[in-house]
Formats: structure tokens, C-alpha cells, sequence
């Protein structure tokens, strides 16, 4: 008997048909496409971002899409919380973000609890951006850590 096998379009296509609403709008639309109270309520759903991810790397166009568009968000997100350059209105208050962190860092801190410390967001941010958070600030910190040695 010959073993039918679906094509990634198919897969995904019930893959998709298997997740809460809000996980397949997240996944297909973003997190832009969220409001404030369905982020809330999409946190509390299991995490199906990697099985996501499996089938849409076999569909080039799709995975492209779906990177460019992390991408933006991510970008976006750490513009907005001041961890990226950008526009910048009030001056520069990473600095000093930074410098904060760099100093508890020095007191032995992790950098988990400086983020949440020095960023109010952070309790709210998917986490999935969440890594992209403490990757900057520890990259900061050792950079100003660094050329305090020197």
C-alpha cells in the first residue's frame, strides 16, 4: 500500500487548523497584528513557534516572509524600549541603562533580573523578544565592563 505524504503546504495548512485563533494570527501576521489584551491572553497558550517553524522552513517563501518579519518586530521593539539606536527625542537614556547595568552586573546581578529591573517592559514582552533583550544588554555590559579594564 503506498504511503501518501502531504506536501509542507498541506502540513502547515493543519498545523494551522490545530492552534487557538490567536496563536495562528501571531504566527501568520505577527505580534503587531496582537492587541495588548490578546498578547495577554496568548501568553498563556502553549509556545508552537518551533513546530511552526519546522514546517514553513520546506516552504522558502513562507520562511523568508516569516524571518523578514521577526526581524522588523524585533527591531521595532527594542527601538521602542531604547536598547537600539534610533530616533531618539529625549537624548540618550540607554547610556545610562546601560551604565546602571553595567554596575549591577559588577554587584554580581544576572542579567535576567537586570532586565527586569531596568526595563519595566520586559515583564510583558513575549519570549521570544525576550532573548533579544538580554543579548543587547549583555553585550552593553561587557563593552562598558571591558573598557573600564583598560
Amino acid at each position: 500500500m503506498p504511503i501518501l505524504r502531504r506536501s509542507p503546504e498541506q502540513e502547515l495548512e493543519i498545523f494551522l487548523s490545530s492552534v487557538h485563533p490567536l496563536q495562528r494570527k501571531q504566527l501568520e501576521r505577527g505580534f503587531s497584528a496582537l492587541t495588548s489584551e490578546e498578547i495577554q491572553e496568548w501568553q498563556k497558550l502553549p509556545d508552537k513557534t518551533a513546530e511552526y517553524e519546522t514546517i514553513i522552513r520546506r516552504i522558502p517563501t513562507k520562511w523568508a516572509e516569516y524571518q523578514e518579519r521577526k526581524q522588523k518586530e524585533g527591531d521595532v521593539f527594542l527601538r521602542q524600549l531604547g536598547l537600539v539606536p534610533g530616533s531618539n527625542p529625549e537624548g540618550r537614556p540607554r547610556e545610562e541603562i546601560y551604565d546602571q547595568a553595567a554596575k549591577l552586573r559588577r554587584q554580581g546581578k544576572s542579567i535576567r533580573f537586570i532586565c527586569q529591573t531596568l526595563v519595566p517592559e520586559y515583564a510583558n514582552v513575549p519570549s521570544t523578544e525576550k532573548r533579544k533583550i538580554r543579548d543587547r544588554v549583555d553585550k552593553a555590559i561587557r563593552y562598558r565592563v571591558g573598557r573600564e579594564t583598560c
